[in-house]
């Protein structure tokens, strides 16, 4: 049984919208350390908004083989990899110089290349016209593994254009890594009308009458991506496995690790998703870069209510802006005990990749 990390990325910069970044930052970025220092620093305090931007950016600019072959250095050579695609053409953040189709292309034949280290994944969004059957090529004909779902870019996970690739993937036991985490900066960045008509198609019982009035734009789209939306996925498909990644964010950690009996909290929502529903699970990706976390989850893995439906992930590599891959990976390593840890990294996510 080898460990396997269920959450990176390898996307590169030509599948960014055109408008996503400021313009004069992606012209910039990368071009000398010294201007990327002045970046760094036009907005005070550490890991900001900008930041994040630059690490997309710089590392966006590398290759699929090279952004991969970064990431594995810091594994052993056993390690598997869930390698998750982005599509950010229906954002509203202007056109996508790369078409979809060849990003799936490049993965499927890096995949194939490191047969059998990485499991390739295909990003769903139900706005894409001939998605269905991209989907179906990608399974059939580039061996995807499994779909994952970006909610905030302006799609509710219950959308019916959705059912036909559940269905499929329930029958056919390929599993599901849906974002789960509010205030991503990659969020719908269309017009406030278009923004307010996607909210409107949310469905009981979370937010049956949403008022926009007063939230910001990242608390909007993270509406699309509250854990309560998977509830009805999770009935309705009781034998799909949906990862619930990023275990509701390093936001919701803070606010867990201060009083744990908030029920509206997305760390208590996922935990009770996870006691009622089998077929949910967890990831740690991004947000256990935060050590001070670690003892409630060391705890966490004690209660065998949920311990069998917490998955390693990292978020590679969007999660650079807050440190080394090895890092991450060797300090939850470290602290946990080994069973704990091939728990978390062998035996849940062979599960949740095989059934």
């Amino acid at each position: 049984m080898n460990p396997i990390n269920t959450h990176i990325h390898i996307f590169n910069q030509e599948d960014l919208p055109k408008n996503l970044f400021c313009g004069l930052i992606r012209l910039l970025a990368g071009k000398h350390k010294a201007l990327d220092w002045l970046l760094h620093n036009l907005i005070p305090g550490n890991k900001d908004k900008l930041d994040y931007y630059l690490n997309i950016i710089n590392e966006g600019k590398k290759s699929e083989f090279e952004k991969f072959y970064d990431c594995q250095l810091n594994y052993s050579e056993d390690f598997k990899f869930i390698a998750l695609t982005m599509d950010m053409s229906f954002m509203g953040a202007g056109k996508v110089k790369r078409d979809y189709s060849r990003q799936l292309t490049a993965l499927s034949s890096l995949a194939e290349l490191e047969k059998p280290r990485i499991f390739p994944f295909i990003h769903i969004d139900p706005r894409r016209y001939d998605i269905h059957r991209l989907f179906i090529e990608a399974v059939t004909q580039l061996n995807f593994r499994g779909i994952k779902l970006y909610p905030p870019l302006g799609v509710f996970p219950y959308d019916d254009r959705l059912f036909p690739i559940y269905d499929y993937c329930e029958k056919a036991n390929m599993p599901v890594v849906a974002h789960c985490s509010p205030y991503n900066p990659i969020h719908f960045q269309g017009s406030d009308e278009e923004l307010e008509k996607l909210l409107s198609q949310a469905k009981p019982p979370y937010l049956p009458n949403f008022a926009t009035h007063g939230l910001k734009r990242k608390e909007l789209c993270s509406q699309f991506t509250n854990p309560l939306n998977y509830e009805r996925l999770l009935v309705k498909y009781p034998k799909l496995r949906i990862d619930l990644a990023h275990f509701g964010s390093e936001y919701y950690w803070n606010k867990y690790s201060e009083n744990q009996n908030n029920p509206n909290n997305w760390v208590n929502i996922i935990i009770t998703l996870m006691t009622k529903y089998k077929n949910c699970y967890t990831d740690l990706s991004y947000t256990f870069h935060n050590q001070k976390f670690f003892p409630i989850l060391n705890d966490m893995l004690d209660n065998n209510e949920i311990n069998g439906q917490i998955l390693f992930g990292t978020d590679f590599y969007m999660n650079l802006v807050e440190g080394a891959e090895k890092d991450f990976v060797n300090n939850l390593r470290w602290y946990l005990s080994t069973k704990k840890w091939e728990l978390i990294s062998k035996i849940n996510t062979n599960k949740f990749i095989h059934g």
